[in-house]
């Protein structure tokens, strides 16, 4: 997809932030070439993807396992920036999330009309329900790091622990920039909203953000 374009530059920024911010557990990137971002080189994580071992948990285990993912989360959200969208520079980033979340939107229905994909709705409708809608995406003044890809089969789990998050498309997870998706959380019988970006009425961090001790 055209606003997909370039996601190893926001994975490697968002491993990059969230190591250097004690977020959460991810892998270390070794080497990525900014003029030719192909490839990335990353170290190992030991685990299993937790749709994988879901089937060895009991229910206090997968609780447990919720809070501490969501802490994780909660701990990502802190780290604020000052521009919304992609870091991939696919689509630019842009001052509010209701311009780069549109502009992501415009794009993919551009994707979808030039390939004939099927739609659940004409694509006329598809614009009018999002010039409807747009105006509550203003709620959100605050650009936050986001995973972007959060579901269970990019959590790694070990010793009953999570491991690492992985496969971090970094949705606007620049430091500099920030913002969030609606992204898909496939967990069976729950539907944490993981993956949207902080609202303005969330506590964040300073924008003179400090990496934590």
């Amino acid at each position: 997809m055209t606003y997909e374009r370039g996601l190893l530059r926001g994975e490697a920024e968002f491993y990059r932030i969230a190591r250097e911010y004690h977020a959460a557990p991810v892998p270390e990137v070794v080497f990525f070439d900014e003029a030719d971002p192909s490839g990335m080189l990353m170290t190992e994580r030991p685990g299993r993807p937790w749709n994988e071992a879901a089937t060895d948990l009991d229910a206090p285990a997968t609780a447990r396992l919720r809070h501490q993912l969501g802490s994780c989360v909660a701990r990502l959200h802190q780290i604020t920036g000052t521009r919304f969208g992609y870091p991939g520079g696919a689509i630019p980033m842009a001052d509010s999330w209701r311009e780069a979340f549109t502009a992501m939107l415009a794009a993919l229905l551009h994707d979808a009309e030039r390939y004939r994909a099927p739609l659940p709705l004409p694509l006329d409708r598809v614009h009018a329900l999002t010039e409807a809608a747009a105006p509550a995406l203003e709620m959100v003044t605050t650009p936050a790091l986001v995973h972007f890809d959060l579901w269970q089969g990019n959590v790694l789990l070990h010793n009953g622990e999570i491991s690492a998050l992985i496969d971090g498309d970094g949705g606007t997870s620049r430091k500099e920039s920030g913002g969030g998706r609606s992204g898909a959380t496939r967990w069976p019988s729950w539907s944490p909203s993981t993956c949207w970006p902080t609202p303005s009425a969330t506590p964040t961090s300073s924008p003179a953000i400090r990496p934590q001790a």
